[in-house]
């Protein structure tokens, strides 16, 4: 009762509400007109007065009774009157009853209403029941009542359940009932539940079985089906879900698959999609060596693939299924390990289970093709002599473009050993954080860990065998060393840091070099660190925080954008300018198949233009090193000529005193173009420049 109707007083002369007792009510044919003393608002005359008693000389039944907005089903009074209790008269259900927008078919009066549901003695539907929108599942009363308990006359099966929308099979009482038991009446299977094919169960029933007697593919099955969901009535959140099944094992041509998708479909470094392609996968170590070389010749030998592949097919066919026949030709053609009838069986059954079932013919022919024209030397190349640069394209996967230019450059027989040099095996060189190990304390690591290895050209440098994935060790996470190529090492050391230097690397992605010149300055100093992309600033940030190096300013800035405040600052500038990097396609074979004319093209004046500007930097008496990952001329020495032609104030820095023992006497002019098959190492190029005046 709300407060304005609690200090209501009626008609006469007021006291206190509670004073007034019950049982002084006047008796007799006192009437709603006639106004009491001392009687209150809540005292309700007793005798003839009925239900259909009305008000009279205007007063009406809103005196007697609570604001509709306010009346509340547990403020009714108790007694005797129930809802069984008909009212007399002109008084009809409205009055007792609330708006009828509350009104719920769970709450029909006695007469109306079906399903054998009639309250007994004092039991209320409005104090029995939640409102609709409480209404739950679980909230059902239990006792003799039973889902197959069947509706009478109108009453049909849908207002026994919810909406059709929140059905779901797992929500099904479980007891009695099955799902064989029949509606009866009006009721009809598409109403039990939701037009998901999801949520059809699992028993006996196949797809393949065919309904009965009319009944669809949305109907419940019959049979053994036992819901495997929590009873009815429980939280959601308590369902249960049936098991995941455990994902298939993958193999070693799984893996080599993957990788090689990610290089060709999506651009990836070579080395970096196997390795994230070997973490996904819990191979043996047999397993991981087939894997990657299933992966490297199909990579290595792509160009010469393809125009074997080319023979045999008419269009090219989807990405999925070519790299599958990549993978099995570079087994049938340069891995005499693995018999041929496995590398055909192996490839059908990877393109059926890709879910390219109808392809799977067309696979196999394809191979078989291949294996005939194999046999009967049907893939003979085209001659050195008469066609020598489609000859060293095709047989070692270089594209053509890059075979003219390194023809040009070192003349045939020296471009073909470029081309075909391979390191007897893969290898890998790493070098200790100086600032936290010695030599001595670094090979005994090595040692502890059971890893083989032996002393690198340059200093400070360790080439290990059979390693695996060194960023695994504990030592590298902990920043105790780093991985990185000998040829890299140099360019780095070429700028000879010292403490307390300004440094900038204008191109220092992923950090390498950055890092060894922090390392050099003992930590003090500064190395200023510029990359154009975001993400490749992250990795120099990364490599520095992995060890400890809080003298390294990583930065977003373009190396052809001038920066004033650093102009004529710096002890030393090294630019590591982009190229053609066809130095390191030993290291990353996904090159040698993707130059292009074009490339070549926009690569000289991006290089001329880096160069130019990064000179603006250096202090009179600094150093300038220009580097590149290259060995054509066009890129290295005539890049280096042409920028001293036009600039007298920087001269070459001809003291190779810097340089390892074993490539002394190498260099001229101070630049040194280190070759793959003759040094042993990553192709590249460094070039040591000195500003003398402004």
């Amino acid at each position: 009762m709300n407060q304005d109707h609690e200090n209501r007083r009626p008609h006469g002369d007021p006291s206190e509400k509670r004073d007034y007792p019950r049982e002084n009510k006047p008796h007799g044919e006192r009437r709603f007109d006639k106004k009491p003393g001392e009687r209150r608002f809540e005292d309700r005359p007793k005798g003839e007065r009925r239900f259909d008693d009305k008000p009279h000389e205007g007063h009406s039944f809103d005196g007697d009774r609570l604001e509709n907005r306010d009346f509340r089903r547990d403020e009714r009074p108790h007694g005797e009157r129930r809802f069984d209790g008909n009212p007399h008269g002109e008084r009809r259900f409205d009055g007792d009853r609330p708006e009828k927008r509350d009104f719920r078919r769970n709450e029909r009066p006695h007469d109306e209403r079906r399903f054998d549901d009639k309250p007994h003695g004092e039991r209320r539907f409005y104090g029995d029941r939640p409102a609709k929108r409480d209404f739950r599942r679980d909230d059902r009363s239990h006792g003799e009542r039973r889902f197959d308990g069947d509706p009478r006359e109108d009453r049909r099966f849908d207002d026994d359940r919810p909406a059709k929308r929140d059905f779901r099979r797992d929500d099904r009482p479980h007891g009695e009932r099955r799902f064989d038991d029949k509606p009866h009446g009006e009721r009809r299977f598409d109403g039990d539940r939701p037009a998901k094919r999801d949520d059809r169960p699992y028993g006996e029933r196949r797809f393949d079985s065919k309904p009965h007697e009319g009944r669809r593919f949305g109907d419940a099955p019959h049979g053994e089906h036992r819901p495997e969901a929590r009873s009815f009535g429980a939280p959601r959140g308590d369902r249960m879900r049936r098991p995941n099944r455990p994902a298939p094992q993958k193999s070693a041509r799984d893996v080599a698959l993957k990788a090689l998708g990610d290089v060709v479909g999506n651009g990836a470094y070579a080395a970096q999609a196997l390795d994230r392609a070997l973490s996904e996968a819990k191979l043996s170590d047999e397993d991981r060596r087939l894997a990657a070389s299933l992966f490297y010749f199909a990579i290595e030998n792509r160009l010469q693939i393809e125009w074997a592949l080319g023979k045999l097919l008419q269009t090219r066919p989807e990405p999925m299924v070519a790299d599958i026949l990549h993978i099995a030709a570079a087994q049938i053609l340069f891995m005499d390990r693995i018999p041929d009838h496995a590398a055909v069986d192996e490839a059908v059954k990877q393109t059926r289970a890709a879910g390219r079932d109808g392809l799977s013919g067309m696979v196999n022919g394809v191979l078989r093709g291949l294996i005939r024209l194999r046999d009967e030397e049907g893939l003979a190349l085209p001659g050195r002599d008469e066609q020598p640069e489609e000859y060293l394209s095709l047989k070692y996967s270089l594209a053509l473009p890059a075979v003219k230019r390194l023809i040009a450059a070192y003349g045939v027989d020296e471009a073909e050993r470029i081309a075909a040099f391979a390191p007897a095996e893969r290898t890998q060189t790493v070098r200790p954080n100086t600032e936290r190990l010695t030599d001595a304390q670094f090979e005994a690591m090595l040692d502890k860990e059971g890893l083989a290895w032996k002393h690198g050209t340059a200093a400070h440098a360790y080439v290990l065998s059979g390693a695996g994935d060194l960023s695994r060790l504990d030592g590298y996470r902990a920043g105790l060393f780093s991985i990185q190529g000998e040829s890299s090492m140099l360019a780095a050391q070429a700028v000879e840091a010292r403490p307390g230097m300004q440094l900038l690397d204008a191109c220092a992605a992923p950090g390498g070099k950055t890092c060894l010149m922090a390392e050099q300055m003992g930590t003090s100093g500064r190395v200023y660190a510029w990359d154009v992309y975001p993400h490749r600033v992250e990795l120099i940030r990364a490599a520095a925080r992995r060890l400890s190096l809080e003298n390294v300013r990583p930065a977003v800035h373009d190396a052809r954008r001038g920066l004033p405040s650093l102009e004529l600052a710096m002890d030393a500038v090294l630019v590591d300018a982009p190229c053609s990097g066809l130095g390191v396609i030993q290291d990353k074979p996904d090159i040698k198949y993707r130059l292009k004319e074009e490339d070549f093209e926009s690569i000289l004046p991006l290089q001329r233009e880096i160069l130019e500007n990064c000179s603006h930097f250096v202090r009179v008496g600094g150093r300038l090193v220009y580097s590149t990952c290259t060995i054509l001329p066009e890129e290295n020495e005539a890049q280096v000529s042409a920028f001293l032609s036009r600039h007298p104030e920087f001269e070459p820095d001809t003291d190779d005193s810097w340089l390892p023992e074993a490539l002394r006497g190498k260099s001229a002019d101070g630049m040194l173009t280190i070759l793959p098959h003759r040094d042993g190492m990553a192709g590249f190029f460094i070039a040591r420049m000195r500003r003398r005046s402004m």
